[in-house]
């Protein structure tokens, strides 16, 4: 959804799209938001 939003915005500034990873951290505690954004830095560089 994030993509979607923020699509044009991206594609003015010259931001290359595929270099943003969206996590849905609403209704989470902390520690399992914290937990959900490492996993996806990891990912993310992998």
């Amino acid at each position: 959804m994030q993509q979607k939003m923020y699509k044009d915005a991206f594609k003015e500034a010259g931001f290359n799209a595929e270099n943003h990873f969206a996590v849905d951290i609403r209704n989470m505690k902390t520690s399992d938001a914290v937990n959900a954004i490492k996993e996806l830095v990891v990912r993310s560089n992998t």
